[in-house]
């Protein structure tokens, strides 16, 4: 390992590219430190409370995404978030308009042209929430604004806010071009990452210092991480091989023999988009909540964002327990079940909110929607047709895509459970056993999909590059001779 790690500063353009990534990231670190203007941060900090609440917060999630610069209101504060969904809005229309499917088959023109609705569409949404935000801010009981000019505030916020987004964008293509790796996924694990060594800090008080979580808690959760990351690794590059013959080719005077290859079909095929996409969802109950309904807690909207806020009391464990108390009030001799029941083996079902039911549920169907728009199976059948190759045993034509269609659902079944089960497993560790969601995201979440599936994809990258000037890798290839 550390052989490969030295190899990487052998090579001049490869070490050029890594020095450019860890640059630019640098700078969007320090960006996150930027607050913005006529902001009280000690008062912003007594708004926000204690990180790492019991069962994660609307302010949880977007603090991992931005790398921490939401709760500290930077000009980053939206992170790179409006990108991303600006990227899946504009995916998905492309497949409902047929002018943007058009402009997407048209190659390198079609892309920069896409790219560039992209941008705007990341300044509309910018200016949008940005807006939501300076206004949520004005509507704090706590005085977080030092300036009594609402208008100026709300508009260099979302002046302020915008530019840090566009800059962020920007930092991503710099280092998509420059550096090594897709810079886009680079700056959201960097700023997952830099969340890490909180969460340790605060595992190392509660266990050594508070003494609220045992020696062999500790144990627990790193072994957890541990085996976490390896089943994520696993079914990550985990994929379907589906065998695929190409016929004989006689191409002028030179004849092509047959050919045996496969069509993978990955287990994640969407990879984390569904993940994020229906968290985007679920944060815009709570978001209409806080920005229409105020500080009045029995307002409509403001008890529509508590319903769907992670670790809220609708759940299956609060529903049954309501249950085993009115028959015990009625029949005393059943009293012992209520005992039971609030034993620690059925903590768990705490975690069984309304949040979190829909949270599963809409993850496993954008993981079909998703993968449906981007792995065509009649497209790929046309194409197999129309190179001459064939699926041993399938007619092609009809026969082909319905075989295809058949095989992608099985597949995304089995991986649209595993990421809807990673992706609550922060929430279940915190509700049902009391942890901090900073230190139960240790073991799974999205946060943890994203820094293993961008890691794996930069290993790769580096990878090719050391292989291609044949210095030695991170993966050791046997290779046999043949003897002669």
């Amino acid at each position: 390992m550390l052989n490969a790690f030295s190899n990487i500063f052998k090579i001049a353009e490869l070490k050029r590219k890594v020095l450019i990534t860890i640059g630019l990231l640098m700078v969007y670190r320090i960006g996150t430190f930027l607050p913005l203007p006529f902001i009280d941060l000690n008062q912003l900090g007594a708004v926000f409370g204690g990180e790492g609440e019991v069962g994660g917060t609307f302010v949880d999630f977007v603090n991992m995404f931005s790398g921490g610069a939401f709760r500290q209101m930077s000009v980053m504060a939206l992170g790179i978030m409006p990108y991303i969904s600006a990227s899946i809005i504009l995916q998905l229309l492309t497949v409902v308009i047929p002018a943007l499917e058009k402009l997407s088959k048209e190659g390198e023109e079609g892309r920069k042209k896409i790219t560039q609705y992209t941008r705007i569409g990341t300044v509309i949404l910018c200016v949008f929430q940005s807006l939501g935000l300076g206004i949520w801010m004005l509507n704090q009981e706590v005085q977080v604004v030092t300036i009594d000019n609402r208008a100026f505030f709300l508009f260099i916020t979302m002046i302020t806010m915008t530019a840090g987004t566009t800059f962020l964008m920007w930092l991503g293509e710099k280092i998509s071009e420059y550096g090594i790796g897709n810079g886009i996924s680079l700056i959201i694990m960097a700023g997952i990452v830099a969340g890490f060594h909180l969460a340790i800090v605060e595992l190392y008080e509660k266990a050594f210092v508070h003494q609220e979580i045992g020696v062999f808690g500790v144990i627990f959760i790193f072994l957890g991480m541990f085996g976490v990351i390896f089943v994520i690794t696993l079914m990550t590059q985990s994929m379907r091989k589906v065998p695929v013959q190409h016929a004989k080719k006689v191409v002028g005077r030179r004849v092509y023999s047959s050919q045996a290859t496969y069509l993978p079909i990955r287990l994640t095929t969407a990879g984390v988009i569904p993940i994020i996409f229906a968290s985007s969802i679920l944060m815009f109950p709570h978001t209409l909540g806080g920005l229409i309904g105020g500080d009045d807690p029995g307002s409509l909207f403001a008890r529509l964002g508590h319903v769907f806020q992670p670790g809220s009391m609708y759940n299956l464990h609060s529903f049954i327990a309501g249950i085993l108390n009115w028959i015990s009030g009625h029949v005393p001799a059943l009293e012992f079940t209520v005992t039971i029941w609030n034993a620690a083996v059925f903590r768990v079902l705490r975690g069984f909110d309304l949040y979190n039911i829909l949270y599963g549920l809409l993850t496993i169907a954008f993981c079909f929607f998703y993968t449906a728009i981007i792995f065509n199976p009649q497209e790929i059948s046309e194409n197999l047709k129309k190179h001459g190759a064939f699926i041993p045993g399938i007619r092609p034509g009809k026969h082909t895509t319905a075989y295809l269609d058949y095989v992608l659902n099985r597949v995304t079944f089995a991986g649209s459970i595993f990421l809807a089960s990673v992706a609550l497993i922060p929430q279940f560790g915190s509700i049902a056993f009391g942890l901090p969601f900073s230190i139960s995201g240790f073991l799974g979440g999205t946060g943890m999909l994203i820094v293993v599936g961008v890691g794996l994809d930069l290993i790769q990258q580096i990878e090719s590059h050391l292989h291609m000037h044949n210095y030695e890798g991170f993966t050791k290839k046997r290779i046999r001779g043949r003897r002669g």
